[in-house]
């Protein structure tokens, strides 16, 4: 058997010699001041949709409002984010990522500031829920940059920086308002929020990329929001035509994954806005008659949210979703009745406890929405975010009438038929 000849290869002339790299990972300065800019964003918006919520009590003393209604006032805020979310994310085309982010944030600001000079709740009410529509443009856009303009491990350390900005600013507006309402009043409070916002708008000014310089411009970032699955066909394969194409809205509303964990969504931010809304109620009022600078303090279990998150991701990981997102509601469920026990330190182990659930639940179904519907990831995400936010919204307005002729027990049985429903709703989903 004859061996084919090998080619003649010069000396003098070597290949050359091919050295496998890896791609540098490290954030640029580019990315560092994209990184900054989600901070900053994510702080600004969750500082001022829920300062109110640690003073609820005073406000509800100063306008002469009745307990049961005081929930509305952290609604408003959360039902603007859910309407103004689909809004943004076809509006931002014209305006571009930078200018939509920029217009919601000043715009949010100088209505979070116009109401604190609101003589009634029905004009606060007003300032909220268009507060809440323009800052609906945080959540629903800021990540979108992300993908298109840093490689995949530092756009998951963009979703990380921006959603601890989300933490950090709830932590920090409520507890701000809370202590200010204390010792002045939750109207000067509020000022100091909105005085932080405005600064912190400034800080996304400065490290935010300009839209007419980045690599992407925002039609393409719109490209993933709003287009096709024949917008990805590879080069040679067979295209769908368009008009037998399925629009993403469409793919993500038709899949009962998406809908079921967007129930979920809509359940576990339900409960946790509910019961914080109305917990200071609980540990000020009789039998408890708690310090209010304690109850203010208790706003600060909020920080537990990083590493349960973490936490909850690496069990995930090992043991799958189910069981996360399933004893996340036993946990908020203990949680839930402990705080029916008349004293302190039980309502405050309740307390933690539903803290832990909340977090651990919603890290997992945040991420689990999106793999539901690969073609649709986006739509799927923002329909979660319509619902999550719409469920603090609604449970909170119903839990508040039951409050005012059950008092606390009336806010545990609506969230607890919530939390129960939301523990079934989890066992069903092992099959997606």
């Amino acid at each position: 058997m004859t061996t084919p000849t090998q080619p003649h290869t010069r000396i003098d002339n070597p290949p050359p010699r091919t050295h496998h790299t890896t791609p540098d990972t490290h954030p640029t300065s580019a990315d560092r001041h994209l990184l900054t800019a989600l901070f900053t964003a994510g702080l600004v918006t969750f500082a001022q949709i829920y300062a109110p919520q640690a003073a609820l009590p005073h406000i509800a003393h100063d306008l002469h409002i009745p307990p049961g209604h005081t929930a509305t006032i952290i609604s408003a805020g959360t039902l603007g984010f859910a309407a103004g979310v689909i809004p943004w994310v076809h509006t931002h085309t014209r305006l571009g990522w930078r200018r939509s982010l920029t217009t919601a944030l000043i715009t949010g600001t100088t209505l979070n500031t116009l109401s604190i000079l609101a003589p009634t709740l029905t004009v606060l009410l007003i300032t909220r829920f268009t507060a809440g529509i323009a800052l609906a443009a945080i959540p629903a856009l800021a990540l979108a940059r992300t993908h298109n303009h840093l490689t995949a491990q530092n756009a998951t350390q963009g979703a990380g920086v921006f959603v601890a900005g989300n933490a950090i600013g709830g932590v920090l507006g409520r507890l701000l308002t809370g202590v200010l309402a204390i010792h002045t009043t939750w109207q000067i409070g509020m000022l100091a929020v909105t005085l932080l916002s405005a600064a912190g708008t400034l800080v996304f000014l400065r490290h935010a990329p300009a839209d007419d310089t980045t690599p992407n411009s925002s039609r393409t970032e719109h490209a993933t929001l709003g287009s096709s699955r024949t917008a990805h066909t590879p080069p040679g394969s067979s295209r769908v035509p368009r008009s037998h194409a399925t629009h993403p809205w469409v793919t993500a509303l038709r899949s009962r994954a998406v809908r079921r964990l967007c129930t979920q969504g809509f359940l576990i931010m339900g409960v946790f806005v509910t019961v914080y809304s109305f917990v200071g109620f609980r540990l000020t009022q009789s039998p408890l008659h708690v310090s209010p600078t304690l109850v203010v303090w208790a706003f600060g279990l909020f920080a537990l949210g990083g590493p349960v998150s973490l936490a909850a991701s690496h069990r995930a990981a090992r043991q799958g979703r189910v069981l996360v997102v399933a004893g996340a509601s036993v946990l908020t469920a203990c949680g839930l009745a402990l705080t029916l026990i008349p004293h302190v330190a039980a309502v405050l182990t309740g307390l933690t406890l539903l803290t832990v659930g909340f977090f651990a639940g919603q890290s997992i179904l945040t991420g689990w929405v999106q793999a539901a519907v690969p073609d649709a990831r986006h739509h799927a995400a923002a329909l979660y975010t319509i619902a999550y936010y719409a469920g603090g919204a609604t449970i909170g307005w119903v839990a508040g009438i039951l409050y005012t002729h059950e008092g606390w027990v009336g806010v545990i049985v609506v969230t607890a038929l919530c939390t129960v429903t939301g523990f079934l709703l989890s066992l069903t989903m092992r099959h997606h």
